[in-house]
């Protein structure tokens, strides 16, 4: 096969796992991580096989910054929601253990009823749902805090929780994109 056949080939390749990044980054899995992999393995293939570059490196440098902003966003957001409304550390603390577990739990739960979508969704609300009840419990139970401040912190979480994982969706897709033009250019 020809050398356009074999890129072709290859970015044909690139285009899909990008879109399988993106459905596992929704699902809160390291689908950016996938994309950033794919990439760079063809890189290396077309390096090895052709002596050229598939990718420019600042591509591949831009999407890689991309890629940890976005996983940065997620790991503080729920924390910095329940924060800005008035949790303590220990709140800020108990969403992000509160995201973890409502994830897991959610993505079980649901995957029964609805198989891929149900998971999907049972992950993000389970992950939401997951920060409010970890900010709640840790600020009424370990701070000692009224009702209403708990409250307070747990919406706080949630918000910051669903508004990281819409944020890291749309960097993923912007990684996706990013990448899969690269790979035709």
């Amino acid at each position: 096969m020809p050398q356009w056949s074999w890129e072709l080939l290859v970015g044909l390749a690139l285009c899909v796992l990008n879109i399988l990044g993106l459905a596992l980054t929704a699902l809160m899995l390291p689908g950016i991580w996938l994309m950033l992999l794919a990439a760079g393995l063809a890189q290396w293939w077309h390096l090895a096989v052709y002596g050229t570059e598939m990718f420019s490196w600042w591509t591949l440098g831009a999407c890689a910054a991309i890629a940890a902003a976005a996983e940065i966003i997620e790991m503080v957001a729920s924390a910095l929601g329940a924060s800005r409304f008035g949790a303590s550390r220990t709140g800020a603390a108990g969403s992000i253990a509160g995201a973890i577990i409502g994830a897991l739990v959610g993505g079980f739960l649901l995957s029964f009823a609805l198989p891929v979508i149900g998971t999907a969704l049972g992950i993000i609300i389970g992950a939401a749902a997951g920060a409010f009840s970890g900010a709640l419990l840790a600020e009424r139970h370990l701070k000692q805090r009224t009702w209403a401040e708990a409250r307070k912190s747990g919406a706080g979480a949630a918000i910051g929780r669903l508004a990281a994982t819409l944020v890291k969706l749309i960097l993923a897709a912007l990684v996706a994109l990013i990448l899969s033009i690269a790979a035709f250019v």
